[in-house]
């Protein structure tokens, strides 16, 4: 616990940061995070693609779109922080969530 930084993580009871890493073997990418691992192959332009479907069984569940898949991941989801700090292109439709970002951008965001 010495060398535990509480700043880094908290901030009046709020997550202000997201563990998160990222390795890259190739063309396949795995980024890791607390709210998940998610795997992306690079594409040709040097952008890479994560994705996130949710199983909803419960009624009531609120489709993913454009406009609320921010609310709907939570502001402590990795997708949520990428897209705050980095250009990110989001596809956001029914069960499922891609979002596309340049992995050199990444590779700096997640140094």
């Amino acid at each position: 616990m010495d060398n535990f930084d509480l700043k880094k993580y908290l901030a009046e009871g709020r997550l202000l940061k997201e563990n998160m890493s990222l390795e890259a073997n190739e063309d396949f990418i795995e980024l890791s995070a607390d709210s998940g691992d998610y795997f992306g192959d690079l594409n040709d332009d040097g952008t890479v693609d994560f994705s996130v479907t949710y199983d909803y069984f419960e009624e009531g569940f609120e489709d993913f779109d454009e406009y609320n898949w921010k609310d709907i991941l939570g502001p402590k989801h990795a997708f949520v922080q990428i897209s705050k700090k980095i250009p990110t292109k989001v596809e956001a439709i029914a069960d499922y969530v891609m979002i596309t970002v340049d992995l050199e951008d990444l590779k700096k965001l997640i140094k």
